[in-house]
């Protein structure tokens, strides 16, 4: 599942980074500085959606499972934003 961080316009999600049960993992970060679509159209479309709202899109590689404890943590131009969850 996909986690969503949504600053607001003003505001650039620049690096993200996930632990799961402590453990660094890889994911996949979509903003309006990385996204790349199936054309340059959808590029320009995609990354104008993602820097109006300030977001980042956070896809881990892998399914987070029952249990897991997951860290959270994105780099944006108003300073690091970060939370943790566990996982139902």
């Amino acid at each position: 599942a996909p986690i969503a961080l949504l600053m607001g316009p003003d505001v650039t999600v620049r690096g993200a980074s996930l632990k799961v049960n402590g453990q660094p993992v890889p994911a996949c970060l979509l903003s309006a500085a990385s996204f790349r679509g199936a054309s340059a159209g959808d590029t320009q479309v995609g990354r104008g959606v993602l820097g109006a709202q300030g977001a980042g899109v956070l896809l881990p590689h892998a399914p987070l499972r029952a249990g897991d404890r997951v860290q959270v943590s994105f780099g944006t131009t108003a300073g690091r934003v970060g939370w943790s969850f566990g996982v139902r």
